[in-house]
């Protein structure tokens, strides 16, 4: 996993769904590789690593979850976990697939091998 902190507060967060209300539809939609178990281990995973980052545990918007655009060599579903935090005006972005950004020498980012 791959979480980043970008030095942004974004309050429009248009196509993602809180992490609760998520969870909620998937029970419709159940994969053998994406359940609410499997995501709520992806947010721990998450959250440790944002800690590491200098997440203080408070959120301004989130838990929020987005699909992830497909990739040719995975042929599971993968999704994107992001938050804001209220001090420091800071987002987190947590994915399993590295993402490019146009100023990453603007964002910090940590990454683990847990699965």
């Amino acid at each position: 996993m791959i979480v980043y902190q970008i030095p942004r507060q974004t309050d429009t967060w248009i196509g993602w769904t809180p992490m609760a209300e998520f969870m909620e539809k998937m029970k419709e939609t159940l994969t053998k590789h994406l359940t609410p178990t499997t995501l709520l281990r992806m947010f721990g995973e998450a959250a440790q690593l944002a800690t590491k980052l200098g997440w203080n545990g408070k959120f301004l918007d989130g838990p929020l979850v987005s699909g992830s655009a497909p990739r040719m060599d995975h042929n599971e579903t993968t999704i994107t976990i992001s938050w804001g935090e209220p001090q420091t005006g800071m987002t987190y972005l947590a994915t399993y697939y590295p993402i490019q950004f146009k100023e990453l020498d603007r964002i910090k980012q940590i990454t683990s091998q847990m699965n």
